[in-house]
């Protein structure tokens, strides 16, 4: 999908449609999801599959997918998870990540360093790192979207403190290949 164009990507056609493994509403993982996109031949745009918060009948159409993938990665979790992590950034973009986002219910502004698990097994939600601040072995932070609303955090972001594996965010780094 490198045209220069940005489209809005139908998360609808996921909630609907990617039911072998993943559990629509009540949660899933990023992993299966991306192995969804390949079987079924990509993602619609969210003006063709628009989302509606609730699970409906599955009406995917290859025909109208403008996203495919043909693989993804997987950043192995430990001591040299952050420089990865950051140059996958550089590199390809925006990170989905699995974290505790205990710490992020009552987020408001600032940099979350705790308040929340760092063990794997203890990861509850899904978020995208879009960014940071400090260099490498630095506790600077990650710049977060999450995907409860703009009133939520800091219009919609969040900080998590780099580099300390804060809420397990350097422990599900994935990206995908096109």
């Amino acid at each position: 999908m490198h045209t220069g164009e940005s489209v809005p990507l139908s998360v609808g056609q996921f909630i609907d449609c990617d039911t072998k493994k993943d559990k629509s509403c009540h949660g899933g993982w990023m992993t299966w999801a991306y192995d969804y996109l390949i079987e079924v031949g990509g993602l619609e745009s969210w003006a063709d599959y628009d989302y509606r918060a609730f699970k409906r009948e599955c009406h995917f159409e290859e025909s109208k997918v403008v996203a495919k993938i043909t693989g993804y990665k997987e950043i192995e979790a430990g001591a040299e998870a952050e420089g990865q992590m950051m140059a996958a950034l550089k590199e390809v973009g925006p990170l989905p990540v699995a974290v505790d986002a205990t710490a992020m219910l009552h987020y408001h502004r600032g940099v979350i360093s705790g308040g929340c698990s760092s063990k794997a097994d203890r990861v509850n939600h899904g978020v995208t790192i879009v960014g940071y601040h400090g260099k490498l072995g630095e506790h600077g932070a990650w710049n977060v979207r999450n995907s409860w609303g703009t009133n939520w955090g800091e219009h919609g972001y969040c900080k998590i403190r780099k580099g300390a594996n804060t809420c397990a965010i350097e422990t599900f780094a994935t990206y995908v290949e096109f």
